[in-house]
């Protein structure tokens, strides 16, 4: 029989793996409250309850610490589900600097096609722009390029191609997890 605390470690590992697939740090911080759970757990004799207590209390701490101290420094972030609108082309409504600007995109991306954006170099109004990446809620844009289109395009396929098996990932995760915890 598995002893309890390598159950506590091995969940912890998953859910630090899990991060991987969803970039928040929100699951880091579960998967430590795991792992310590596991640690305390392997040298004491505790009952599962005791154990249950010890978790939460971990994770309480560990979600409280990613509220004030990671969460906010991430409020600039764009989500990853908006990663597939990476390469879309747009044209410079007004003139574009790194203070901003706004660009009219050829699809919508994220329920708008007018964006407020910037740039590192100054785009004139009217000149067709690519869309880089989403810093909140701000479009980072470059002057169009053929070649610079397909790459980022390219690479965004590659990153959808990359769901189906973090789903897959998920759904072993779950599995196991109640697996684990059914007995």
């Amino acid at each position: 029989m598995v002893e309890r605390w390598l159950i506590w470690v091995v969940a912890g590992i998953l859910l630090i793996l899990l991060e991987i697939f969803a970039p928040s740090f929100f699951l880091l911080f579960l998967g430590i409250a795991a792992i310590l759970t596991g640690i305390v757990s392997g040298f004491l004799d505790l009952s599962v309850a005791a154990e249950l207590i010890i978790f939460s209390i971990l994770a309480v701490v560990n979600t409280l610490l990613w509220a004030l101290f990671v969460r906010p420094r991430l409020k600039y972030a764009a989500g990853t589900s908006q990663d597939e609108y990476i390469g879309t082309p747009g044209v410079a409504v007004t003139d574009i600097d790194s203070q901003g600007g706004q660009v009219m995109l050829d699809t919508p991306a994220v329920g708008s096609r007018l964006w407020e954006a910037f740039a590192d170099q100054p785009i004139s109004r009217g000149t067709k722009v690519l869309l880089v990446r989403i810093t909140g809620n701000r479009l980072y844009v470059k002057p169009y390029s053929p070649e610079e289109a397909e790459r980022l395009q390219a690479q965004s396929e590659t990153d959808q191609h990359l769901l189906p098996l973090q789903r897959k990932f998920s759904d072993l995760l779950k599995d196991f997890l109640d697996e684990v915890f059914s007995k």
